[in-house]
């Protein structure tokens, strides 16, 4: 991953690997829809894959997080936006952590922006073990990937933010349910985070984000 910059944008450069991952991932960019929330796609030349540049990824925000629940809030907003749009789009990211979600600053404005679809799918596939990092492996040899595959997968975002508090932890246990029909659909997680109040956001301490090790070996752009 490296920086260049051309006549038009600022981009950052994923270099091409002969690979049938990479191949599926070409497939997935040139479907994913243009959205505030998803990182931007600028297309492929000789020297790889090229996305517009932002400042990084919300690894080099602890701090900002920590102290606004405003912040985390709509942290968590922007990211279910995105997957929205990855939805109607019949896409599911499959690998959501907080390596994988860019920022940008703008006149103070914070906006969030999912990024990396190496581990993405199409709707209805069947994927194994082997192919996601994060997800239910039964699910996904048996039904394929839907929606609630990345319920599941927001379910890991936010159990890396929760350090364990009770009422994260329930929200988990609801997105990472054994019965599909039991987990929350992405709307209903939109709106479930929209009303809770600041209290829900306050005294984290972010241990995942925290740790020196994972912050300097995190995918960032």
């Amino acid at each position: 991953m490296f920086s260049v910059n051309d006549i038009h944008h600022d981009v950052v450069i994923k270099q091409l690997k002969n690979s049938a991952s990479t191949e599926k991932e070409l497939t997935i960019l040139q479907h994913l829809p243009c959205h505030t929330n998803l990182v931007r796609y600028l297309g492929s030349d000789p020297r790889g894959m090229l996305f517009q540049r932002e400042c990084g990824s919300i690894l080099l925000m602890v701090e900002q997080l920590k102290s606004s629940p405003q912040l985390l809030k709509s942290l968590l907003v922007q990211v279910l936006n995105g997957l929205l749009a990855l939805a109607a789009a019949g896409i599911a990211h499959l690998d959501l952590s907080a390596g994988n979600i860019l920022y940008s600053l703008n006149r103070d404005q914070y906006t969030f922006r999912i990024c990396d679809f190496g581990c993405s799918s199409f709707y209805g596939t069947r994927l194994t073990s082997s192919d996601v990092p994060f997800a239910m492996f039964e699910e996904l040899r048996m039904n394929g990937v839907t929606e609630k595959s990345d319920v599941f997968n927001f379910g890991n975002l936010l159990l890396s933010l929760s350090n364990n508090r009770p009422d994260w932890i329930d929200l988990v246990d609801q997105c990472q349910s054994p019965d599909l029909e039991n987990r929350p659909t992405l709307a209903d997680l939109l709106h479930i985070l929209q009303i809770k109040p600041d209290s829900f956001y306050t005294r984290y301490v972010l241990p995942v984000l925290e740790n020196k090790s994972y912050v300097d070996t995190a995918f960032e752009l």
